[in-house]
């Protein structure tokens, strides 16, 4: 789902299924519905954790450049699904 150290602007709400976020020398932090990853890329952090979908995974996912192009706050531009 998400590069290790890729600088992106996606912010991923888990809607179904389990995510592992690996961060160097840190065991896999396991994620699942409801959780959510990725508000740093939209804060423009580098560097950010590798995101593995461990099962099929559907998400919401919000950019920046949605926002920006709202000019009214966040909302769902789009439902991704991963396998």
């Amino acid at each position: 789902i998400q590069a290790e150290g890729f600088a992106g602007d996606q912010w991923f709400i888990i809607e179904e299924g389990t995510v592992a976020l690996h961060q160097p020398n840190e065991p896999p932090q396991v994620l699942g519905q409801g959780d959510s990853f990725g508000e740093q890329a939209l804060a423009g952090w580098k560097n950010l954790p590798m995101a593995v979908a461990l099962t099929m995974t559907k998400c919401h996912v919000l950019t920046n450049s949605c926002r920006l192009a709202t000019n009214q706050g966040w909302k769902t531009c789009g439902l991704r699904h991963w396998q």
